[in-house]
């Protein structure tokens, strides 16, 4: 996955609890030259705390698993204080389950910490500043997000219509409006090309 270098330096404050990931995620952040680390906290209340001692934020970076508030919880708060700062999730943990749940609350892209050597090429990605082939996450609602992840696993329009809805014909209409809304065709080759494309769904990873 390549990617675009800008010229730019976003300012980003970190929200993760274990100290090692603070120095591997800030190390390799401010190696690239595109980013610069200007807060480091252990847990979601410190950086409410302390916001407005930090200037300028262009980027959270916030882990799943913290101590009091979890990440869901400082994800929606994020989105109730300040819903113009971008907020990616730094996880060991990325089940599909998890990543429409934060998707849900206007996250813009959810991360494994395998990908800590090229942190920065995915979050310039995530920003939509490093790469064309980028779709934003948020834009697909819950449930649209479970329908495509549906479609991907191979359940049948009987299936989807248990797990999701009441009727089939309510799958074929859903079906059709997330087709256009996303812009390819109502055919579940050209569902499964848009999610695997765009980093929605891995076939070696259908845990959803």
């Amino acid at each position: 996955m390549g990617y675009q270098i800008v010229n730019l330096m976003l300012r980003v404050a970190v929200i993760e609890d274990n100290e090692f990931w603070r120095y591997l995620i800030q190390n390799r952040l401010e190696r690239s030259g595109s980013f610069k680390v200007v807060a480091n906290c252990s847990i979601g209340k410190e950086f409410f705390a302390n916001f407005k001692s930090m200037g300028e934020i262009d980027l959270v970076i916030l882990d799943l698993d913290l101590p009091g508030d979890n990440g869901f919880e400082v994800a929606d708060k994020m989105k109730s204080y300040f819903p113009h700062i971008p907020v990616v999730v730094f996880s060991s943990f990325v089940k599909h389950s998890i990543q429409a749940a934060f998707y849900s609350l206007g996250v813009m892209a959810v991360l494994s910490k395998n990908l800590i050597n090229s942190l920065d090429e995915e979050l310039l990605i995530a920003l939509g500043k490093g790469n064309e082939d980028y779709y934003d996450h948020s834009q697909l609602s819950r449930e649209e997000l479970k329908l495509l992840l549906g479609i991907c696993e191979g359940k049948t329009n009987k299936e989807l219509a248990t797990a999701f809805f009441k009727e089939e014909a309510t799958v074929e209409y859903r079906c059709r409006s997330l087709a256009g809304k996303v812009k390819i065709k109502n055919k579940r080759n050209s569902f499964i090309a848009f999610a695997i494309k765009y980093g929605f769904w891995y076939p070696e990873k259908n845990n959803f």
